[in-house]
């Protein structure tokens, strides 16, 4: 592993710190028994992280916590809206693939449309910013419904419940079975729903310091073959999204 990799693993370790850890900080120990490096190297990159700032260690208990220099950085992280975190990743995501997005907040029954990005000039998206779908009966929707419990999807959804097609097309069991697959695999997937011929693939995204929640969505032109998608568009949309996930410290992704 290179240097970087070896202080990113180090970094890891106050990231997903436990409760079976120490709250106050790391001890060398603590660092060692966790990653396979050997002592004298480990010895190295802690000092040379200390001297850059990323690590700082308590004279009194010589232990290690997060340095000012990364507490500097995450504050302003934590300052900037979700929205404004995601956006530049999928503005290159759809350029990338060329096909539109959008971003999108949960707004009680309905998600309303934030930010728009058209990946192919031919093809650009088909709802402006602004706009608002039933989160039932969208594949964004449904992204962001499953970040609830069953008894919260039924309180926002419920009491409007005949406004919506979705009920009449699946019935609330068929929508709470539909959350549970989402929930397990970490996306959703909308063919035909809201315009004829176009397809949506969805995922969300909590950021934990701000309690804020945003789906992110690809739209495309439906494929030919059934309930088809293309899967790189499934894999790439996977892939910013657990990046991302790592960035804000989303617990969700954590272990997908």
């Amino acid at each position: 592993m290179s240097t970087l990799e070896n202080a990113s693993a180090v970094l890891k370790l106050f990231a997903h710190e436990s409760s079976s850890l120490p709250q106050q900080g790391l001890s060398f120990s603590d660092v060692a028994s966790r990653l396979p490096l050997p002592k004298s190297t480990l010895s190295r990159l802690l000092v040379a992280m200390e001297d850059q700032g990323l690590l700082v260690r308590n004279p009194a208990n010589r232990l290690y916590s997060v340095g000012e220099l990364l507490l500097a950085v995450g504050g302003r992280q934590r300052a900037k809206p979700l929205t404004d975190v995601v956006a530049p990743t999928l503005t290159a995501l759809t350029d990338e693939q060329g096909c539109a997005g959008m971003i999108c907040l949960l707004e009680k029954d309905y998600v309303r449309i934030v930010s728009v990005f058209n990946g192919c000039p031919h093809r650009p998206a088909s709802y402006s910013a602004g706009h608002r779908l039933p989160a039932a009966n969208t594949a964004v929707g449904r992204a962001l419904l499953a970040g609830y419990s069953e008894r919260d999807v039924i309180d926002r959804l419920v009491p409007g419940a005949a406004a919506h097609a979705s009920f009449s097309q699946h019935g609330l069991t068929g929508l709470l079975q539909r959350l549970t697959v989402v929930r397990r695999q970490g996306w959703s997937y909308a063919r035909n729903e809201t315009r004829p011929d176009q397809s949506a693939l969805a995922t969300s995204l909590t950021h934990p310091l701000r309690n804020e929640r945003v789906g992110l969505c690809l739209t495309f032109p439906s494929l030919s073959d059934g309930n088809a998608f293309p899967q790189h568009l499934l894999t790439r949309l996977i892939s910013v999204t657990r990046m991302l996930a790592e960035k804000i410290g989303d617990p969700g992704w954590r272990h997908r």
